[in-house]
């Protein structure tokens, strides 16, 4: 505990010093002192939360049989081909909206399915982690007091860093300033630090039996939103409960952008926009009261990817 506090004091005081010489009252000040911000919350989870994690992962690898071990393994293999199938798939119907191509039956089935095979998934792993139940209850349980130290810790670091006093945003609360729209017509979102929301996520998918399992030691990167084209994507209210619901995004450079609503059946219901934007945070209008209540998507495509991800209509 001594040494994991002498280096958050050492990581602080060498943020505090960084922020000294980035930090300015433009823009671009701030964009510095978000980015050095999610550096070192990595910095920090590399140095700290990883070989911790690492160590007991090791420990349970030892109580594991040799078939939960290939078994294991094998779950990985089977997710990491559906990610990457994923991610092929959700290229093609992002370039199918964009130039108002039908989708074709197969590419709706597979669409379809996609958005079921994380709970599949885990379901192949959960009869693992019963078998194994009293020493997974063992290992996570020695991780509790360190897991709510660690988060601790990473919140003190964007509390540091200055990003919470950004005008109109209040840590804890949906950040939407009065009089702060952008020409879509959306209120911005302030938001605090998006390397901070990623880290304590991960933090809590690999504390839980499931997670856990399945993770293989390696350290998963947060989005960086220098080396992709679509970023902090969010949709609220989700559930959407009155006629309107809101989409948030960024885009590191101005280019065409196409937002598209598909149905559940992959099925696409209308086009929110398709025009040019700049870079930047832009928020767009959903409209959800010609939506019957149920599960829907949003597809953002740009010239160089794609993002889709749920939503749920609850009136």
């Amino acid at each position: 505990m001594e040494k994991l506090k002498k280096y958050l004091n050492q990581a602080l005081a060498a943020f505090s010093l960084l922020l000294l010489l980035t930090v300015s009252v433009s823009a671009q000040g701030f964009k510095e002192n978000r980015r050095a911000t999610r550096q070192a919350i990595k910095d920090y989870f590399g140095a700290n939360v990883l070989p911790v994690l690492q160590e007991k992962r090791q420990a349970l690898d030892k109580e594991l049989s040799a078939e939960d071990k290939v078994l294991l393994e094998s779950i990985r293999q089977e997710a990491k081909q559906k990610r990457e199938a994923a991610s092929v798939l959700k290229k093609e119907i992002g370039e199918s909206l964009k130039n108002e191509v039908p989708l074709t039956d197969e590419q709706k089935i597979k669409f379809a399915d996609m958005h079921f095979e994380k709970e599949s998934i885990h379901k192949k792993v959960k009869p693992i982690a019963e078998r194994n139940e009293e020493a997974l209850r063992g290992i996570l349980a020695s991780l509790k007091s360190e897991s709510e130290q660690w988060r601790k810790d990473i919140e003190e670091i964007e509390s540091a860093s200055g990003l919470d006093e950004k005008p109109g945003f209040e840590r804890g609360k949906r950040n939407r300033p009065e009089g702060d729209k952008n020409r879509e017509g959306g209120r911005k979102e302030a938001r605090g630090p998006r390397g901070q929301k990623h880290r304590i996520n991960q933090l809590k998918a690999l504390t839980s039996p499931v997670g856990f399992l399945l993770w293989d030691g390696s350290l998963v990167e947060a989005e960086d939103i220098e080396k992709n084209e679509i970023a902090g994507v969010m949709a609220y209210p989700n559930p959407a409960n009155s006629t309107s619901s809101n989409i948030s995004f960024s885009i590191v450079k101005e280019g065409n952008v196409n937002v598209v609503i598909i149905d559940s059946n992959g099925e696409k219901v209308k086009t929110l926009i398709n025009k040019t934007l700049q870079k930047g945070e832009h928020t767009i209008e959903l409209p959800t009261a010609d939506l019957e209540d149920g599960v829907y998507f949003y597809n953002i495509t740009t010239e160089k990817g794609t993002v889709t991800k749920r939503f749920v209509v609850r009136k």
